[in-house]
């Protein structure tokens, strides 16, 4: 039997689901910064495979394991297609702050 999903992708299934932050810091016993990292991981991770980085390359550039990195973008995957608000909300910010980056 293979290893269950890691607790950041629970935790992070909880907010894409709809769950506040207050509910998930009871249900978890994590912080609201712990989740708000986890968030702006998971981002990071969805944009580099949104510009078609592998699993390897986006393991490289985040030092993210290859196992968490297809966690998150199977959850991508999943609630992109149940045009979740949030997960447009997340990619939003991400790609916002993205842009800010760039010279």
């Amino acid at each position: 039997m293979g290893r269950g999903i890691t607790h950041k992708t629970q935790i992070l299934e909880l907010y894409l689901s709809g769950y506040q932050f207050s509910q998930i810091e009871k249900r978890s016993h994590h912080s609201e910064t712990a989740v708000k990292r986890y968030i702006q991981d998971f981002s990071k991770i969805i944009l580099l495979h949104l510009k078609g980085f592998s699993i390897d390359e986006i393991r490289i550039s985040t030092g993210f394991s290859n196992r968490l990195t297809r966690e998150y973008i199977q959850l991508y995957e999943r609630f992109e297609k149940e045009n979740k608000p949030k997960l447009l909300t997340i990619m939003k910010e991400a790609q916002k702050n993205q842009a800010g980056t760039v010279s």
